[in-house]
């Protein structure tokens, strides 16, 4: 195909948790102030064109057509020529890169699929680097410990690079500095340049903050995104638009500030009805969970809560529960729709020890239904867990 990722300034992403929302931010700004971005990200919640962005409009039908099209001609010669036929999410990588070489974007905001150094979207060159958060999930394909994940995710680092690290444990720190020591790259730790500081609790709609950076000092700014992991990921973004306005990508602050007022973030700690009070979340590993319910017990103090959640078969039910065992009354355990999702009863086992409540629907439908109709007052829904279930619950409350 050429090799169009060559041609492409970019930002490449990678992280346990925050990813796509630290994405979504540097890609916001840079719009915001004059750029013309390209935004690869995944999974999607309704469609596959959510993943492939320029300055947050969705690819067309056509041209995503089109693209694919392109990639099918060349996936023909490999096959014919003995290579293994590529993965999905490689054929969608190669398909961003060609639209975003096509529309001749000013840069691509890249967010990497499972881990880093084997992920398809580690053939870019990268103008920054990102690494949000190290976390235990997908162990099955990378690794047991936070060193082996850490190795993982340090794989997008760049001979002669930089990279942006974000809130990470020391153990996954050491990891990433020996990477960065071998590849002669620099670190730039988010924590050591830039302070976040909430004013206040906030809300559903956001949170006032004032944000200091170099060469990005913006004093008091609302942000839109509600939650207090929000602000580990807000930091993570204005440290990489700080070091790409060294590199000559301006940013002026009033501009930053209008971006940061405008965001939404669908499936992210959304409020997406008002009676009964029910809040969707896409966390779907145990420090997901964590930070939702440390959320949650901010903007909702001493509320208790009806609980529908649904795994996949690879996630850790037990340490995301316990995560979420507190203030929840009634947990509603269902499937989500997904051939990755054979063993959701096996999760309805595991709810019955920490809940002192349990139903189980299979159908997602069913489960929000019977949940509505168990909702006291004064107590609200959270729904969460797998992309397939928000999905089904984002569809059932705008039609219902």
């Amino acid at each position: 195909m050429g090799n169009p990722q060559d041609r492409l300034r970019a930002v490449h992403v990678t992280g346990t948790n925050g990813k796509g929302s630290t994405s979504y931010i540097i890609a916001s700004v840079l719009e915001g102030a004059g750029y013309k971005v390209g935004r690869f990200t995944s999974p999607h919640l309704h469609s596959y064109r959510e993943r492939v962005t320029v300055n947050g409009r969705l690819i067309s039908g056509k041209d995503f057509l089109s693209c694919l099209d392109e990639v099918q001609v060349a996936l023909r010669k490999l096959v014919r020529e003995g290579v293994e036929r590529p993965t999905e999410f490689e054929i969608l990588t190669a398909a961003a890169l060609m639209f975003f070489v096509r529309e001749r974007v000013d840069i691509a905001v890249l967010e990497v699929g499972m881990g880093g150094r084997y992920d398809s979207t580690n053939v870019v060159k990268p103008e920054i680097a990102v690494i949000t958060k190290v976390e235990l999930d997908h162990t099955e394909y990378l690794g047991c410990t936070l060193s082996e994940i850490a190795y993982n995710k340090a794989g997008i680092i760049k001979q002669g690079g930089e990279v942006v690290v974000g809130p990470v444990g020391e153990e996954a720190l050491k990891t990433i500095e020996e990477e960065a020591r071998k590849k002669s790259a620099v670190i730039y730790r988010a924590d050591n340049y830039v302070t976040v500081k909430p004013k206040g609790i906030g809300s559903f709609e956001g949170q006032l903050v004032e944000v200091w950076c170099p060469r990005l000092d913006l004093g008091e700014v609302f942000f839109s995104l509600p939650g207090g992991y929000q602000l580990e990921n807000l930091k993570t973004a204005m440290m990489v638009l700080s070091r790409l306005a060294a590199k000559g990508w301006e940013c002026p602050a009033n501009v930053v500030k209008q971006a940061l007022g405008r965001l939404t973030w669908p499936g992210r700690l959304e409020k997406i009805s008002d009676d009964p009070l029910v809040v969707i979340d896409a966390a779907h590993n145990p420090d997901g969970a964590a930070a939702l319910a440390r959320a949650l017990d901010l903007l909702l103090p001493g509320r208790s809560r009806v609980l529908v959640c649904g795994l996949l078969d690879d996630k850790d039910a037990e340490g995301f529960l316990k995560k979420l065992s507190y203030q929840t009354r009634l947990c509603v355990v269902t499937k989500p729709e997904s051939a990755r999702a054979t063993k959701w009863r096996e999760k309805t086992e595991t709810a019955f020890k920490l809940f002192p409540k349990v139903m189980a629907k299979e159908n997602i439908e069913e489960a929000i239904s019977a949940a509505i109709s168990q909702v006291q007052d004064e107590e609200y829904l959270l729904i969460t867990g797998s992309f397939y279930l928000i999905d089904k619950a984002r569809r059932y409350f705008t039609r219902n």
